[in-house]
């Protein structure tokens, strides 16, 4: 996977605790994020540091973050930069191991009606994670509670960062998750939000 262009505003963050819900901030942006677990196997090699703990030749799977920043009430926010941080118990699951990604912090952007982003912005990150059909029925539900961890935001906007849980179930929806069944079978639809 290639490295952002520019790094991402991540170092020095508070503790967890110091992070607030989305609800805080709801009068003035709406934040909502995607998970989303590709159907289609993106490789068959196996990463080196699966291949060590003997799980060569596990495929893995396309997997998608969005995260949409959209100002309410015809605000207008200034000077945007959004960086994300997935929950550390990722890190062994994505193909790079990273877990940062965001906007570009040396260019930020304007939001809201008559700016060149009236929508909102919008930033992402794609990497793969192994399939989970193709793990162990004990991994496959590691691998998916760590999907379902929260995913942690610095939201600077008119000179001031934010600092924002999302969490799963208030926020993020999730695509493609198998819950467990055999052979990466999709939940039904009430049990994957």
């Amino acid at each position: 996977m290639e490295e952002p262009v520019a790094p991402h505003d991540t170092e020095g963050w508070p503790p967890r605790d110091r992070f607030v819900s989305t609800a805080t901030v709801a009068d003035a942006v709406r934040i909502r994020a995607t998970v989303t677990l590709g159907d289609g196997r993106t490789r068959s090699a196996p990463d080196p540091a699966w291949a060590a703990a003997g799980e060569a030749g596990v495929p893995w799977r396309e997997l998608r973050y969005e995260i949409w920043i959209e100002p309410r009430g015809g605000r207008v926010l200034r000077g945007v930069v959004a960086a994300a941080r997935l929950n550390e118990a990722m890190a062994r699951w994505i193909h790079s191991g990273r877990l940062d990604f965001g906007s570009d912090a040396a260019h930020p952007v304007d939001i809201g009606p008559g700016t060149a982003s009236p929508r909102g912005l919008v930033v992402g990150r794609q990497t793969a994670v192994p399939d989970p059909s193709a793990l162990d029925p004990g991994a496959a539900r590691v691998l998916e509670a760590a999907l379902r961890t929260p995913i942690w935001l610095k939201l600077t906007w008119d000179g001031e960062a934010r600092f924002i849980r999302l969490e799963p179930g208030q926020g993020i929806t999730y695509v493609g998750l198998a819950s467990g069944r055999p052979g990466g079978a999709p939940a039904p639809a009430a049990a994957v939000q």
